[in-house]
């Protein structure tokens, strides 16, 4: 077949300046395009190549494109750990929150207590430190307040106050109703039962009182459930007891005896108290029988009072000293002295004929009287709880808690009785059976 003669384009630019590279084959000049013909109907196949110089790889763009890659790896990372992202770090202490994952706040270590608000709904307190971080060498200490009733959390501060490792908690209510709490034998708190607040004792407190303005080196409550006076350490180094309800201190135990036993320093208006203890096992008889003994005594609360102390003994009636031979003697209940010292103005038997063993008295009112005791003095008997009629002396209810010993310093309150078990805080309803209970752990 004849070759028709037509125009050599370039199929890619259209260019008709081509190079022939072999027959038939070319490359266009303009765009570098190589294509050959068929012949016949003279079909032009083409393949292009890029003939400009490949760009060299630039080593910011690389670097850029590494970081990228990380940033979405460490985003993808902190998406799954964001359930713990969520808990708070303060000074050494993770407060978890209840978030997204649902956390509940733990208490690593704590004291836990009770009081009744003012409407008469029973709480739970805990003090002490929330979840351990042991990178951190102080910590924070919190309060925390507890429906009694259902356990739910009402609030929980932080403390204006930070401790190491050690930690511990005193609670007490003094007779004008006022509940104290002291952390780590040096700070002390006030607590409100209506707003659900703890305050340091502010340092104007002790503007009258020369002695405890250098601060606390150590301070502790007094020694029996009703002594409302502190035992203090001052920073200056005095051995002082601290009256806080008629703003008074004492310096050593000489001076402190001294004032509990003057009878004019006590108010001559004082009213006539109705108090229970028990009595002790005198070494003088040691076959009678411990006894729980109603008292009256004239007293002013918050002031400086020495304790009865009730038990048979033989009372010498040629005065104090060291006696050889056969001296004459009484056998009394409570002796003289010790009766004027504690203004005591009558006592009876409170419940004769029973036998109790280890006993204490937790608590009392005009109504009730709460004891703790053993029935027997088997190393391995339970302590019992009693609830007894402040009047007559009745038996109301008697349970056995368990393990944990009864401690005093219970609370009689609307809702029923708060006791101190072990670790735990108790309430029992007014006909003895359980409530609820609140440990730390829990």
């Amino acid at each position: 077949m004849a070759k028709q003669i037509k125009a050599i384009k370039c199929p890619q630019c259209g260019s008709v300046k081509a190079t022939e590279l072999k027959p038939d084959f070319y490359r266009c000049n303009s765009c570098g395009t190589e294509f050959f013909l068929d012949n016949d109907d003279i079909n032009i196949n083409h393949y292009y190549r890029n003939t400009s110089p490949q760009p060299a790889i630039d080593p910011g763009k690389v670097k850029k494109t590494a970081l990228t890659v990380i940033l979405v790896f460490t985003g993808l990372m902190l998406l799954l750990m964001l359930p713990r992202m969520c808990s708070r770090k303060r000074g050494g202490y993770t407060a978890t929150t209840a978030g997204a994952s649902g956390a509940k706040p733990q208490w690593s270590d704590a004291e836990v207590f009770y009081l009744e608000k003012p409407d008469g709904k029973p709480v739970y307190i805990i003090a002490g430190l929330r979840e351990r971080d042991y990178n951190v060498k102080e910590h924070p200490v919190y309060i925390g307040f507890y429906d009694a009733l259902t356990k739910k959390e009402i609030k929980v501060t932080e403390l204006p106050l930070k401790t190491t490792d050690r930690f511990n908690a005193a609670f007490k209510y003094f007779s004008n109703g006022a509940l104290y709490f002291i952390v780590n034998e040096k700070k002390l708190f006030t607590i409100d039962p209506q707003q659900l607040t703890a305050n340091e004792v502010p340092p104007d407190t002790y503007k009258d009182l020369p002695d405890l303005q250098p601060g606390f080196a150590k301070i502790g409550f007094g020694y029996d459930k009703e002594d409302d006076f502190f035992k203090i350490v001052s920073n200056a180094g005095k051995e002082l007891y601290y009256y806080p309800l008629i703003s008074k201190t004492y310096e050593g135990y000489s001076d402190h005896t001294k004032a509990q036993r003057t009878l004019e320093l006590m108010p001559a208006n004082s009213p006539v108290i109705t108090r229970f203890t028990f009595s002790s096992q005198n070494t003088d008889f040691k076959e009678d029988k411990i006894q729980l003994v109603r008292y009256h005594q004239k007293i002013t609360p918050g002031y400086p009072v020495e304790r009865p102390l009730f038990g048979w003994q033989k009372d010498y009636q040629v005065g104090s000293g060291i006696y050889v031979g056969d001296v004459p003697y009484k056998k009394v209940f409570i002796g003289n002295s010790w009766k004027k010292w504690a203004r005591v103005q009558d006592f009876q038997d409170f419940s004769p004929g029973r036998l109790y063993f280890s006993p204490k008295v937790l608590g009392y009112n005009t109504n009730t009287v709460l004891i703790s005791f053993k029935a027997t003095p088997a190393e391995d008997e339970k302590q019992s709880i009693q609830a007894m009629d402040a009047q007559s002396g009745r038996i109301l209810w008697t349970v056995q808690p368990g393990e944990s010993y009864p401690q005093d310093n219970a609370l009689i309150c609307k809702a029923g009785y708060f006791v101190k078990l072990g670790s735990a805080a108790v309430l029992y309803g007014a006909d003895g059976k359980q409530v609820s209970e609140m440990n730390y752990r829990d």
